[in-house]
């Protein structure tokens, strides 16, 4: 139980790290994935399981402009694209 506490917690924090830099809110990525806002705050607040559907993770990672994985942990997405952004 707690592993999944912290799971759904540093997926919270991946969420809120990547509005902050896109300079987005909560209510703008509910809107742009089609989720609900609460269903949102509760993601980036850790009060949703690490469990989502493969769905859900699509929707997040095309609203957040990341692939699906970055989600869970892997920073490859983030590294091409500052990679992009230095050249």
């Amino acid at each position: 139980m707690q592993n999944e506490n912290r799971a759904a917690s540093a997926l919270g924090e991946r969420v809120k790290a990547r509005l902050a830099e896109l300079g987005m809110s909560q209510a703008d990525l509910a809107r742009r994935s089609g989720l609900s806002t609460g269903y949102v705050c509760n993601l980036v607040n850790g009060q949703r399981g690490k469990r989502i559907s493969v769905e859900t993770a699509q929707k997040l990672a095309g609203a957040l402009r990341v692939r699906p994985s970055y989600l869970f942990g892997d920073r490859s997405q983030m590294r091409s694209e500052r990679a992009k952004v230095q050249s």
